[in-house]
């Protein structure tokens, strides 16, 4: 869960793409939010962009299109997310996670400060929850 690297930036040109393997599996029972920082250079155009979550075997989980940023400088930038995947006893669980960025359009495309979230689904988190307090109520008898 969290920012991947520090500091983690990429231009990628229009006939390019951007893979990210995070040495990470998929948990059962998990929602994964992956964000990012879609900016332009200030010399040219940005581009359109489409990031995905997929398994490293390229299965597609979750993809969004966004379009090209559209001020005029390099501090134009806008945090895109990507709609939240969730696991649940799925062919992913347990397969490695990568991140796709693919350039649509334009000359260049800007991404930084990606992110990861991945958080376990409230039932998951209850029902560990209630298992501890059985056993500690189980201790006191």
């Amino acid at each position: 869960s969290g920012q991947i690297g520090d500091a983690f930036g990429v231009v990628l040109f229009a006939a390019g793409t951007m893979t990210a393997d995070l040495g990470i599996n998929f948990a059962d029972n998990t929602d994964y939010t992956f964000s990012f920082d879609h900016f332009r250079r200030s010399d040219l155009a940005g581009g359109d962009v489409t990031a995905q979550i997929q398994t490293v075997g390229g299965t597609v989980l979750a993809t969004a299109d966004f379009a090209a940023i559209t001020g005029t400088t390099a501090s134009d930038i806008a945090n895109r997310i990507v709609p939240t995947y969730s696991t649940s006893g799925g062919a992913e669980v347990g397969q490695e996670i990568r991140l796709v960025f693919i350039p649509t359009s334009g000359n260049q495309v800007g991404i930084d400060n990606i992110s990861l979230d991945a958080v376990p689904e409230p039932t998951t988190t209850a029902l560990l929850g209630l298992g501890g307090l059985a056993l500690i109520l189980r201790r006191r008898k």
